[in-house]
């Protein structure tokens, strides 16, 4: 993962503010089913003119009134009961029941954290984990706790903006416009283009603090410099009045001194592709598996597939997001989580065989890594028939890290190396020798 950090022109730059962190919780029974759901949000208190504030609500948690705030504590009220949150202290409400005749039981309460918060260090190290936290686990962008945690920074970062630093709105616009924090890669440009011009109206490049300017280099390190200027109306004109009154960092943003990093699998967890990964069980007097991974440019129109024993089957036409799969029949297939599983077919005497598919969206070292966990597993089982699998499993795992080196992350000839050496895989599991490989 690349490094990313944002520039403040100034040394030792503290900004301070007042904050109140809220979490809603809400819980319900319906019967004998619970479930309980959580939601947290950063309210800055600094700079209000006049209060009462009100804050939002939330799956009918209700809003909380902010009645006063002073160096030691928030006077505030919720659903008609007041409450003081006291200066580094959590404060807890109590549990309110709500009259709801579809369900057993549904109650909600509320948690207040009263704090006074730096806002450069304070987004620097939720920037951090953040990025760490979409680098390892992708498939949770997007969920409650992901918005919840972005919407921290977020609103740090619009507080220093609205006080005086339009430096910081390029790393605003970004970070706003992205998806994965990990790749940076800019997947909502009307967003990112509205902000920066917004930004350059506001003087985000103007003065004596060229920050900004550094700021926007950041940037071109993850996006290509053509595709900025092409969608950010007045950008590049931007850049060229700062090089022609000697702002140096325009003069080398505009000689293209910044190349966009193109990210490997490794890097970049939204690099996915079309993946296909058949496991075959052969069923005659000795029940076998097979296991297989094709990747995108091996899924092919017209193709036939070799799935070992003999068993064979063929791809037919191929789309964007499908395929047509002919095994005893022709089934078409979308790029789904889900599973198929085919009906069994004679491949010869006395001998029969049946798939189980999954074609998907995939992100190939995750799929690697996967693969491994699941051949960790099986060498610990005492299943005997799993030592079928694992050596087409193994098979696979090798063909995929070949094909990760020949794309860009030569780093893992390292790994290769090391799986060839050794027949025994449990080392790349938990509190394996080598299980550092699969973070």
């Amino acid at each position: 993962m690349e490094n990313f950090t944002f520039y403040t022109g100034e040394d030792n730059l503290q900004i301070w503010c007042q904050s109140i962190g809220l979490i809603y919780n809400h819980h319900t029974m319906d019967m004998s089913v619970a479930n309980s759901s959580s939601r947290e949000r950063l309210l800055i208190l600094s700079g209000q003119k006049k209060y009462p504030v009100f804050t939002e609500d939330w799956c009918g948690c209700g809003k909380t009134q902010i009645n006063e705030v002073t160096d030691k504590y928030v006077a505030l009220t919720w659903r008609g009961m007041d409450y003081k949150a006291y200066l580094g202290e959590t404060c807890k409400t109590k549990t309110v029941y709500l009259d709801n005749p579809y369900l057993s039981r549904e109650e909600v309460m509320m948690e207040y954290e009263y704090s006074v918060i730096e806002i450069v260090n304070g987004c620097l190290y939720l920037l951090e984990e953040i990025r760490n936290e979409h680098k390892e686990s992708p498939g949770r962008i997007g969920g409650s706790y992901d918005e919840d945690h972005k919407g921290y920074m977020l609103s740090m970062l619009r507080y220093a903006i609205e006080n005086g630093y339009k430096i910081f709105y390029p790393t605003y616009a970004l970070l706003s416009a992205c998806k994965n924090w990990a790749s940076l890669t800019i997947t909502d440009m009307p967003t990112f283009s509205k902000l920066m011009q917004q930004g350059m109206k506001e003087g985000c490049f103007d003065g004596d603090n060229t920050a900004g300017f550094d700021n926007l280099a950041e940037i071109l390190a993850f996006n290509k410099f053509d595709t900025l200027f092409e969608n950010v109306p007045g950008l590049k004109k931007r850049m060229e009045q700062a090089a022609e009154r000697g702002v140096e960092m325009a003069s080398l943003i505009l000689a293209g001194e910044f190349k966009c990093h193109e990210m490997t699998a490794c890097e970049n967890p939204e690099k996915k592709e079309s993946v296909l990964l058949i496991q075959t069980y052969i069923e005659g007097k000795q029940r076998l598996e097979d296991y297989h991974i094709f990747v995108e440019e091996q899924i092919k129109p017209n193709t036939t597939l070799d799935l070992g024993y003999g068993a064979t089957a063929h791809i037919g036409e191929v789309g964007k997001d499908w395929l047509d799969f002919n095994w005893d029949e022709v089934m078409r297939l979308e790029h789904t989580y889900w599973q198929y599983k085919t009906e069994p077919k004679m491949i010869a005497e006395n001998t029969s065989a049946y798939l189980e598919i999954k074609y998907n969206m995939c992100n190939l070292w995750s799929v690697f890594k996967r693969l491994m966990n699941s051949i960790d597993y099986h060498l610990v089982s005492s299943n005997p028939d799993n030592k079928y699998c694992i050596e087409g499993e193994k098979r696979c795992a090798l063909e995929l890290i070949e094909l990760l080196i020949e794309r860009g992350d030569t780093h893992l000839e390292e790994l290769k190396s090391i799986m060839l050496e050794h027949e025994d895989w449990t080392i790349f599991g938990l509190n394996g020798e080598y299980e550092y490989w699969m973070k």
